[in-house]
This record gives structure tokens, C-alpha cells and sequence, in this order.
């Protein structure tokens, strides 16, 4: 697991063992999302639980970081 960066609380992670395509993990405590990279859409499953709030701010971070989170995502995989 490697941490790719923190804001608001958020915290985005890409896992090394993961799978394509590209997607950022955010955890809040207990609340999780997972967000793809190409749409920065929410990924389908496993279910988010980030609060609206939450999601909102997760969302945004990701557009405004996206470049970096996709060439993390090629340096950890590939």
C-alpha cells in the first residue's frame, strides 16, 4: 500500500497487489471510496461510504491531483 497523499482528513492510497485500471483508494476513519482515474467516477464496487461531503472534497482532490495519482499508479504498477 502506498500513501499518495493526505487533505481534509482524506487520505488516498494506490495498493501494489491492485488491478486495472487505475483507481485511488480514499479512506476517512472508517468511511472508503474507491475512485477511478480515467473517469474520476466513483468505481461500482466496493460500495462508497464516504459521506456526500466527503465524496464531494475526494472527487475534487482527485481531478486537481490526477496527474500525479496516474503516474503513481504507473510507477507501482507498470
Amino acid at each position: 500500500m502506498s500513501e499518495i497523499f493526505r487533505a481534509f482528513g482524506l487520505v488516498f492510497v494506490i495498493f501494489s497487489d491492485d488491478h486495472d485500471p487505475s483507481h485511488v483508494h480514499v479512506f476517512h476513519g472508517s468511511e472508503t471510496c474507491k475512485i477511478a482515474l480515467d473517469t474520476l467516477t466513483v468505481a461500482a464496487k466496493p460500495r462508497c461510504t464516504l459521506s456526500k461531503a466527503n465524496l464531494r472534497k475526494a472527487l475534487q482532490l482527485a481531478a486537481e491531483n490526477r496527474l500525479l495519482l496516474l503516474r503513481e499508479w504507473e510507477r507501482i504498477h507498470g
